[in-house]
């Protein structure tokens, strides 16, 4: 079960610059008492302190300018994926 999306557009107005994930000890508890059926999650979305571009070598999605809701999650669990995958960060640009 996805977590809910999280809307950051009114508060960022110079967009996300970083999505991070993160499961506490209590989460992984709640995770392993239900089979890995639910695994509750906390999203800290950090904004954007103005245009930047992402650092060379670095992986980075684009999405394209006035993207659906589903194009924006979808970049985002592309990107979540991929940073799990790399250990480091990817950047998402619009």
């Amino acid at each position: 079960m996805p977590p809910k999306p999280v809307s950051t557009a009114a508060e960022c107005r110079s967009g996300v610059s970083k999505v991070e994930t993160q499961h506490s000890f209590l989460n992984m508890v709640v995770q392993a008492l239900t089979a890995g059926i639910f695994v509750p999650m906390t999203i800290k979305a950090t904004c954007a302190s103005g245009s930047r571009s992402a650092i060379p070598g670095e992986p980075e999605i684009k999405v394209g300018g006035n993207p659906t809701e589903e194009q924006v999650i979808d970049a985002f669990r592309r990107a979540a994926d991929l940073a799990v995958e790399t250990g480091g960060p990817v950047y998402v640009r619009f």
